[in-house]
C-alpha cells in the first residue's frame, strides 16, 4: 500500500499507456467518449455464457422511453454493436463498424438482428459475427439511425468484415485470421484513412484495381 501511495502517478501513467497501446484510444478519445456519448439507453445483464438476459423488445422499449420517441430494433441492435466493439471510437469508426454489419446482412439476405446475433441473442462475440454485449448510448443510436436512413455514406466500399488489430492477443493470430479470410473469400485488410487499428476487408481485385 505504501508503494502505491508513492508511485501512484507512475502506475496511472503505465496503465494509461497500456490502454492506449491495446485499444488505440488516446486520453482525448476517452475524455470525448465520456462527454459526448449522451445518455445510456438501456441496462442489460449477461448470463454465464455472455448472452444478454433481457428480451431485446424490452430493451428497445427502454431506449424509446428514455429518448421520448420510437426507436427501431435495427437501430438499437446496430447501436449495441458499436458500443460493444469500440465504445470510445469517433463517429466515422462507429459508422463503419455498423455499416459492415449492414452490408453483411444485405449480402446474405439476412436481417440485421440475425447477422449480429447469429441466432444466439445479443452478447459477447464468441460464436457471433460481432460483439453486442454492451448497452448503447445516444451517440451510438444516432449514428445507427443515420446509417439506416442513408444520411451517412458507406465509407467501407461494401465491406462485410472488419477487425480491430488490437483485439488480438498476438500479431500471429491477426495474421492467421487474414490468411483464413483470404483463403475463403480472397479478401484483404484495408485501413480507412485516419482510423488506426481498425481494418475493413475488401476483395483483393478491388484493392488492386483501386
Amino acid at each position: 500500500m505504501e508503494w502505491l501511495k508513492k508511485h501512484w502517478f507512475l502506475l496511472t501513467a503505465t496503465l494509461a499507456t497500456a490502454w492506449w497501446f491495446f485499444t488505440g484510444d488516446t486520453p482525448l478519445d476517452i475524455l470525448n467518449g465520456l462527454i459526448n456519448r449522451g445518455r445510456r439507453l438501456s441496462m442489460s445483464s449477461l448470463d454465464d455464457s455472455g448472452t444478454v438476459v433481457e428480451d431485446v423488445d424490452d430493451l428497445v422499449a427502454n431506449a424509446s422511453a428514455i429518448l421520448g420517441r420510437p426507436v427501431s430494433k435495427d437501430a438499437y441492435t446496430l447501436a449495441r454493436v458499436s458500443a460493444s466493439e469500440h465504445a470510445n471510437a469517433g463517429q466515422r469508426e462507429k459508422a463503419a463498424i455498423q455499416r459492415v454489419m449492414m452490408n453483411d446482412a444485405q449480402a446474405h439476405g439476412w436481417s440485421i438482428w440475425y447477422v449480429v446475433t447469429v441466432g444466439k441473442g445479443l452478447g459477447h462475440q464468441s460464436g457471433r459475427r460481432c460483439a453486442s454485449a454492451s448497452d448503447p448510448y445516444e451517440d451510438d443510436l444516432l449514428i445507427a439511425e443515420a446509417n439506416l436512413d442513408g444520411s451517412i455514406a458507406d465509407e467501407t466500399s461494401g465491406a462485410t468484415r472488419f477487425v480491430h488489430k488490437t483485439g488480438f492477443a498476438s500479431i500471429t493470430k491477426y495474421q492467421a485470421l487474414c490468411d483464413r479470410w483470404y483463403a475463403e473469400s480472397k479478401i484483404v485488410p484495408v485501413q480507412l484513412d485516419g482510423i488506426p487499428n481498425f481494418r475493413i476487408f475488401l476483395p483483393e481485385s478491388a484493392v488492386s484495381n483501386g
